[in-house]
């Protein structure tokens, strides 16, 4: 949404939509990378190997493709040109554009991370529900047996 905000809004150079595709770009992606580096030394070799393909696919595919996209853009006049707007930006970021579809791709990847975690989470909320039940039972036992 960001890279389109970036293509479709040039009234102006620093609008906060370009400033967040930046920070994104300079800061905040980095950022999550390390702290998904951290927690991901806990998951299985599935869950890490498409963490890693997810995070490839952003670094060297989607960056590069809005770094294009933005360097092509940086100013009011480059918003004028409209065989570059019509035969090499537009196209990237319509619908079917390498853009689009790439993020929807890493979207799709995503979700699939999302759910394997998801189900991880449900599995050991299961697993403390059970191991509470256990001790419930054995405190009203323990606490039977000191009546006694």
């Amino acid at each position: 949404m960001l890279i389109k905000n970036w293509v479709y809004i040039y009234k102006k150079q620093d609008t906060p939509d370009k400033l967040k595709l930046q920070e994104l770009h300079l800061v905040k992606f980095n950022e999550l990378h390390k702290s998904l580096s951290k927690l991901s030394v806990n998951w299985t070799t599935e869950e890490q190997k498409c963490y890693n393909d997810i995070f490839y696919a952003v670094r060297d595919t989607l960056f590069p493709l809005h770094q294009v996209i933005m360097n092509q853009l940086t100013k009011i006049s480059d918003y004028e040109d409209s065989y570059k707007m019509m035969f090499e930006i537009y196209p990237l970021v319509e619908e079917g554009g390498e853009v689009i579809v790439l993020s929807d791709q890493i979207i799709a990847k995503l979700k699939n991370l999302t759910s394997m975690l998801q189900e991880k989470v449900n599995s050991e909320r299961i697993n403390m529900e059970a191991s509470f039940n256990q001790l419930e039972n054995f405190i009203y036992i323990a606490g039977i047996i000191l009546i006694v």
